[in-house]
C-alpha cells in the first residue's frame, strides 16, 4: 500500500481522499491534531495525528471519538506499537460497532475488527492513499466539506428551534384522555372486567352495526395496567416528536384515521370477541414516523436522519414481534399501521409543511401553508372521538356501575311468581316449553359480556299436585342433581338443605378454577311447582356472592295477575 512519507502529508492526503470519496461528505472538525469527516448516512471517520509527546492526549481524543459514536477512529503515523494507544482508549465493551485503525510511519495498517461492509476509509487504505494534494485542490475540498458542515449545522439548529417553539399539545391531550378513561375503568370495577369494558365501549364486532361508536371508544380503553402504560409510553415517545415535526392537525388526522383503520381491520379479520387499546392509532403514528425517516422530504435535518432510521427499524422490529403474541390484536396494529404509512407517504398530506433551509414566504401566515382540507379533517376526527366517548358513557350503561340499581320486582313469565332481580339486568323473552310432568317457564336476565353476571329463574309447574310425603324425596333429588361434579369446577359450598325465605331449599356454590367464576344455585319445591334460581358471575363483582339464595328468598308466589304484557314475554 502506498502511503506518503510524512505524517503531515499522510494526514492531509487521507482527509482529502475521504472528502473526494463522496461529494456530500462533511468536514465537521479540522485542526492540526485531528479531523472528523461525516458521510450522508451518518457514519463518521475521526483522524488523529500521531505525536510522540502527546501520547496521553491521543488516548483521550480517541476515547472521546469512540463516545461520540464515530464509525472509525484512525491514528496516523507512529511506531509499530502505536495500536496500543487506541486499545487503551477502547472501553471494556462497545455499545457501537467502532473500528479502530492505525497506519504506522512504515505504512503498516492494523484494524481492531473487520467490519461487515467495506467503508470509504478501508477502500482508500486498500487502494493506497494518494500523495499530498495540491494546495488549491485541498483548499477547495476542505471549503466544500466545511460549507456542507455549516449547512447541516444550520439545519440542525433550525430544527431544534422549531421543536422548542412548538408544543405537542395533541399528544398529551390524547394521553390524558386515555389516563382518565383508565381511572374510570378502575372506579367502575376494574380494567380487566369484561362488563366494564363492554359498557364503556370496547370493540365488540357483533355490536358494531348497532353501536358504531365502539370504533373509537375502544382506542381509549385498556385491559390491565401494563397495557395502558405501554401504549401511553409509545404514544408519548413517538407523538412528542412527530407532532412537532408535522404539526398538531396532521398528527390528529393520522391518529383518528389510524384508529378507524385499526378497528375496521380488527372487526374484519380479528378473531377476538372483545378488543380494546390505542394500538391501532399508536401503530399509525409509528408507521408514519418510519415513512418520515426514510422519506424526510426536507422535514428533518440530515444529521438526525440516520439516527431516526435506526430507531424506526428497531421500533418496528420490537412492535412486530410484540404484535405476534397470542393475546395481542395484530389485525388492529396492521390496519392502523397501513393507514399511518399511507397518509405520510402521500405528497398531498405533507404539502405546505416548511422545508428546512427554505426561507419563509414573505408575509404568509403559518396557517396559509396548510391545505384547506387539513384542519376540517382533523376537527372531524376530534368531533367523532369526542362524540363516541360521550355516546359510550351515555348509552353503554357504564356509569350505572358506579351506583348499581337496587333489585326490582320481576314477573317470571305468566307463572304468577315475582322475584327480586337487579334493576340493570335486561330480561330475555320467557321460554315456555313442556316438561316431563307439566310445564316449564325459564327467564334469563342479563348477559355475561355486558353485565358480568346472569340470573336464570326456572319454574316447573306440575300437572298434578304432589302429596306432602313426596316433598322430602323431591328435595333429596334436587340435592343429588345439584351435586353433580363438573370438569374445571370445584364446590365451595356443596348442596345442602337450608331454610330460605321460610321454605326448605337446597343451595350450592361452585367456582371455576381457571378464573374464579362463580355458579350459584338454589332450588325449592312445593306441592304445585319446582323453582330453581341459578346465577353466574365473576367473583370480583361486589355484592353478588349469595345472589341465588337471596333471589330465592325474595320469591312472591301466587302474585295477582297483571293486565299488561308481563316482562320477559313477547
Amino acid at each position: 500500500m502506498h502511503f506518503p512519507s510524512s505524517t503531515r502529508d499522510g494526514f492531509e492526503s487521507l482527509v482529502y481522499d475521504l472528502l473526494q470519496s463522496d461529494p456530500k461528505a462533511r468536514l465537521d472538525q479540522r485542526d492540526p491534531a485531528q479531523a472528523r469527516v461525516t458521510f450522508p448516512l451518518g457514519n463518521a471517520v475521526v483522524l488523529l495525528r500521531y505525536e510522540e509527546s502527546q501520547a496521553s492526549a491521543i488516548v483521550e481524543r480517541a476515547r472521546a471519538a469512540i463516545k461520540s459514536r464515530a464509525s472509525e477512529v484512525v491514528l496516523l503515523g507512529g511506531p509499530p506499537d502505536a495500536p496500543a494507544l487506541l486499545k487503551k482508549a477502547q472501553p471494556g465493551f462497545l455499545l457501537n460497532a467502532v473500528t479502530l485503525v492505525t497506519v504506522s510511519d512504515a505504512g503498516e495498517v492494523w484494524k481492531s475488527r473487520s467490519p461487515l461492509a467495506r467503508s470509504a476509509l478501508l477502500r482508500i487504505l486498500e487502494a493506497g492513499v494518494r500523495g499530498p494534494p495540491g494546495d488549491e485542490a485541498y483548499r477547495e475540498a476542505v471549503e466544500r466539506a466545511s460549507q456542507s458542515h455549516a449547512q447541516v449545522s444550520a439545519e440542525a439548529e433550525a430544527f431544534a428551534r422549531s421543536l422548542k417553539a412548538s408544543r405537542p399539545v395533541a399528544t398529551w391531550a390524547l394521553a390524558a384522555v386515555i389516563g382518565l378513561m383508565y381511572l374510570l375503568e378502575l372506579a367502575l370495577g376494574g380494567s380487566e372486567q369484561t362488563r366494564v369494558l363492554v359498557r364503556l365501549g370496547a370493540l365488540v364486532p357483533d355490536r358494531l352495526v348497532a353501536e358504531p361508536w365502539r370504533l373509537f371508544t375502544s382506542a381509549f380503553l385498556h385491559i390491565g395496567l401494563m397495557h395502558v402504560l405501554l401504549n401511553v409510553y409509545v404514544l408519548l415517545v413517538i407523538g412528542t416528536l412527530l407532532e412537532r415535526v408535522i404539526g398538531s392537525w396532521r398528527f390528529l388526522a393520522i391518529f383518528w384515521l389510524s384508529v378507524l383503520g385499526g378497528s375496521l381491520m380488527s372487526a374484519w379479520l380479528g378473531s377476538a370477541a372483545l378488543e380494546a387499546g390505542a394500538s391501532g392509532g399508536v401503530w399509525g403514528l409509528l408507521a408514519a414516523e418510519s415513512v418520515l425517516a426514510f422519506r424526510p422530504r426536507g422535514l428533518l435535518p440530515q444529521e438526525s436522519i440516520p439516527r431516526m432510521r435506526r430507531a424506526a427499524m428497531i421500533n418496528l422490529g420490537i412492535n412486530v414481534v410484540y404484535s405476534l403474541r397470542p393475546e395481542v390484536a395484530f389485525s388492529a396494529h396492521l390496519g392502523g399501521g397501513l393507514v399511518g404509512a399511507l397518509l405520510l407517504a402521500l405528497p398531498l398530506f405533507t404539502a405546505g409543511l416548511p422545508k428546512l433551509g427554505e426561507p419563509p414566504v414573505e408575509g404568509a401566515p403559518e396557517l396559509a401553508r396548510d391545505p384547506l382540507w387539513l384542519r376540517p379533517l382533523a376537527l372531524l376526527g376530534v368531533l367523532l372521538m369526542g362524540a363516541s366517548l360521550a355516546a359510550g358513557l351515555a348509552l353503554g350503561g357504564g356509569l350505572e356501575l358506579l351506583h348499581p340499581p337496587a333489585p326490582t320486582a320481576r314477573h317470571i313469565g305468566a307463572t304468577g311468581i315475582i322475584a327480586q332481580i337487579p334493576g340493570d339486568l335486561q330480561a330475555a323473552p320467557a321460554k315456555v316449553e313442556a316438561a316431563d310432568d307439566g310445564q316449564r317457564t325459564a327467564v334469563t336476565y342479563g348477559a355475561l359480556a355486558r353485565d358480568g353476571r346472569i340470573y336464570l329463574v326456572t319454574v316447573d309447574e306440575f300437572t298434578a299436585p304432589l302429596a306432602p310425603q313426596q316433598l322430602p324425596g323431591q328435595l333429596e333429588g334436587i340435592q343429588r342433581a345439584l351435586g353433580t361434579e363438573q370438569e374445571g369446577w370445584v364446590f365451595t359450598q356443596r348442596p345442602e338443605p337450608k331454610l330460605v325465605g321460610g321454605r326448605e331449599a337446597i343451595v350450592s356454590v361452585q367456582r371455576r378454577s381457571s378464573d374464579g367464576f362463580l355458579f350459584e344455585r338454589a332450588g325449592t319445591v312445593s306441592a304445585r311447582r319446582f323453582v330453581l334460581v341459578e346465577t353466574m358471575h365473576f367473583q370480583d363483582i361486589a355484592g353478588e356472592d349469595g345472589s341465588a339464595e337471596r333471589t330465592l328468598a325474595s320469591l312472591v308466589v301466587d302474585a295477582p295477575a297483571v293486565s299488561q304484557p308481563l316482562e320477559g314475554t313477547k
